[in-house]
C-alpha cells in the first residue's frame, strides 16, 4: 500500500517556499522518495526541472497524507517520469510553479481532480492560478484542516475519558447498600417468611379443617366459630 504526502515548505532556511510530492511504502516512511517542481537557475522564470526531494525541509503540520492504490501510484509516476523528460517552463506569474506542477500530477493520477493546468492558458487564467495554488495557500489550507482534524480527536478523546469515568461511579451510596443489606439479614424478616410459609402449607390447612368439621356441632351454637381463612386474614 503506497502513502502520498504533499509537502510545503514555507519557513526553510532558504526562505523560498515549495510545494513537492512524498511518496512511501506504507509502514517505510523513511525510505520515501520526494519529487518536486522548480527552476534549474533560482528566479521567476526559467527552465524547468522536476528534482529529487527527498530530503528537501518541510513543515509536518502542512503536510496532507493520501493513501493512494497501486492504479494511481503507477499513473503518478509515469506523469513524473515525463515530466523528467520534458520539463514544462518554469514561470510563477505564467502559473507554471511547484505547486500547479503538484496539483497537475494529481489530477492526471486520478487522486485529487482539480481544474489546474501547468502554463496551458492564457496570462491572465495562469496567473490567478498561481494565485490560488502556490505553497503558502496550500499550506495555511492543509495547516487549518490538521488542527481542526487534532482538535476533534482531542475533544473525542475527552468525552470518551468522561463517559468512561461517568461508568465507574457508583450511583447508590455505600450506606444505603449497606442498610439493605442489613434489612435483608433480619432475623425478623426470615422468621415473618417461615411464619408465611407455614400457614400456606396445605396439610396444615387440611389438618385444622378437619379439627374444625369435628367441633362444629349443627345443634349447638359453634356455627359462629370463624373457618380457618377467615381467622388467618382477620389475625394476619
Amino acid at each position: 500500500m503506497k502513502i502520498l504526502e504533499i509537502r510545503t515548505d514555507t519557513g526553510g532556511s532558504d526562505l523560498i517556499p515549495h510545494t513537492f510530492l512524498y511518496i512511501y511504502e506504507k509502514g517505510k516512511k523513511d525510505e520515501g522518495k520526494g519529487y518536486g517542481f522548480a527552476p534549474i537557475k533560482t528566479g521567476l522564470t526559467g527552465a524547468g526541472k522536476v528534482w529529487d526531494d527527498t530530503g528537501h525541509e518541510h513543515q509536518a503540520l502542512l503536510a496532507r497524507t493520501i493513501q493512494i492504490t497501486e492504479t494511481q501510484y503507477q499513473s503518478l509516476m509515469d506523469g513524473i517520469a515525463i515530466s523528467k523528460v520534458d520539463p514544462p517552463f518554469y514561470s510563477i506569474l505564467g502559473g507554471a510553479q511547484c505547486t500547479t506542477w503538484a496539483m497537475e500530477q494529481l489530477n492526471d493520477a486520478g487522486i485529487i481532480r482539480s481544474d489546474v493546468s501547468v502554463g496551458a492558458s492564457n496570462f491572465f487564467t495562469n496567473l490567478v492560478e498561481t494565485i490560488q495554488n502556490n505553497p503558502y495557500s496550500q499550506g495555511s489550507d492543509q495547516f487549518r484542516d490538521n488542527i481542526v482534524e487534532k482538535v476533534a480527536m482531542v475533544i473525542g478523546q475527552i468525552i470518551t475519558t468522561v463517559v468512561d469515568s461517568v461508568k465507574q461511579i457508583d450511583l447508590t451510596p455505600v450506606w444505603v447498600d449497606d442498610a439493605l443489606a442489613e434489612i435483608n439479614q433480619n432475623p425478623l424478616n426470615k422468621f415473618q417468611d417461615q411464619l408465611d410459609a407455614t400457614a400456606n402449607n396445605p396439610e396444615l390447612k387440611d389438618s385444622v379443617k378437619q379439627v374444625e368439621n369435628e367441633f362444629k356441632d349443627e345443634t349447638t351454637t359453634n356455627k359462629d366459630i370463624p373457618s380457618y381463612d377467615e381467622w388467618f386474614d382477620k389475625k394476619y
